[in-house]
């Protein structure tokens, strides 16, 4: 009888640290689940590197059906974007109908802004994995191309990544649902109403998300009908579910020299002298600084239509291809009002738009 009851103390004391582990480990998932924060510090190792705007939104996607990010230029939104549908996935059951990540964005480079973000942490996590410092990296792998996806290795999609398709922007995720999906889509101002319902169309589900990220520089988008004017605290077109962050270059941790941030981990961010070159650029009450370095939208202002380089950069891609052998030119004047704006002339062809191609320049037909 005595050694039996030895025996069985000895097996209870070789399986005490077993049994402690699991607890931990069990309690450690848990709490990742509920704190994407502690999940980024702890499993990615970017303790000194999760600043107070990127707090605030990682733990709005936790608490709120909807999340809207209006942020000045240089403040990790499409960072923050990746690491929180990283999180999502890692913290989530595994399978394309219990858990799905969609991001969209209106082009492929902006779509692949995201996913070079996402693709970091993942072989972060796998080179955490492989040094001993986490218990396992994160699931599958990553693929690459027109639509970038992320499987598992039974081939199940679990996250998915693409522009809208041409002509058919309302039907870019169409009939993709999950107990537990997340919807992304980074720089929303370029997003139109149909693909905008495309993310309500598929995040039906009580734990369904959504995250739009935007710089605000256009007040006449349709992501802009969603954000409440200044003070109003009321959401309009029914979106009582969403919160809205506002993020401005002052927010940078740069600027405020957070403490416990890292500086030299977001050495790359916007800082003063970012600031200081839009203070000798634009007047403080221009749109462009406004939208651009104080991340608030433009509300009103006279020339509000802002345009964003990839726009800027394809006009110049473009040449007008006349409709007939008589070419007939306009000519109009932008008269510049006070401060440091300027007055343009500029000419008005007609015709068809034609793009270049960028190796010959030679003309291309849409």
């Amino acid at each position: 009888m005595v050694n039996a009851e030895i025996r069985d103390a000895g097996f209870l004391s070789e399986l005490l640290p077993s049994v402690t582990e699991q607890l931990s480990k069990s309690g450690r998932s848990k709490r990742w689940a509920e704190d994407p924060v502690a999940w980024a510090e702890e499993y990615l190792g970017l303790e000194g590197q999760v600043w107070g705007k990127m707090r605030e939104t990682m733990y709005s996607v936790r608490d709120n059906y909807g999340t809207g990010v209006a942020a000045s230029h240089g403040v990790s939104k499409s960072y923050t974007a990746g690491l929180i549908a990283c999180w999502w996935i890692a913290t989530h059951p595994l399978g394309e109908t219990e858990t799905f990540v969609a991001t969209t964005a209106p082009s492929k480079v902006q779509v692949d802004a995201v996913w070079s973000y996402i693709r970091s942490f993942h072989m972060l996590a796998q080179a955490r994995f492989e040094a001993g410092l986490i218990e396992a990296p994160l699931p599958g792998y990553l693929t690459s191309g027109a639509e970038v996806r992320w499987k598992l290795p039974t081939g199940e999609t679990i996250a998915q990544g693409r522009k809208p398709p041409d002509n058919k922007s309302d039907i870019a995720f169409q009939g993709r649902h999950a107990t537990n999906l997340l919807f992304i889509g980074d720089e929303a101002t370029g997003l139109n109403k149909d693909m905008l319902e495309a993310g309500d169309n598929i995040a039906t589900g009580a734990r369904n998300r959504q995250l739009l990220l935007l710089n605000p520089t256009d007040p006449s988008c349709e992501a802009a009908k969603m954000w409440p004017r200044d003070d109003d605290t009321e959401k309009r077109d029914g979106r009582k579910r969403w919160n809205f962050i506002r993020i401005s270059m002052c927010d940078s941790p740069l600027v405020t020299l957070g403490e416990g941030i890292d500086l030299s981990k977001v050495d790359g961010m916007s800082g003063p002298e970012t600031i200081e070159r839009y203070q000798e650029k634009f007047a403080e009450d221009d749109p462009q600084y406004i939208s651009r370095v104080l991340g608030l939208w433009p509300w009103g202002a006279a020339d509000g239509i802002l345009f964003s380089e990839e726009t800027i950069a394809r006009a110049h891609r473009t040449c007008v291809v006349p409709d007939s052998e008589e070419v007939y030119i306009q000519f109009g004047v932008d008269v510049a009002r006070s401060g440091k704006d300027h007055s343009v002339v500029y000419q008005a062809r007609f015709g068809q738009v034609w793009e270049m191609d960028p190796e010959t320049d030679k003309k291309v037909k849409p």
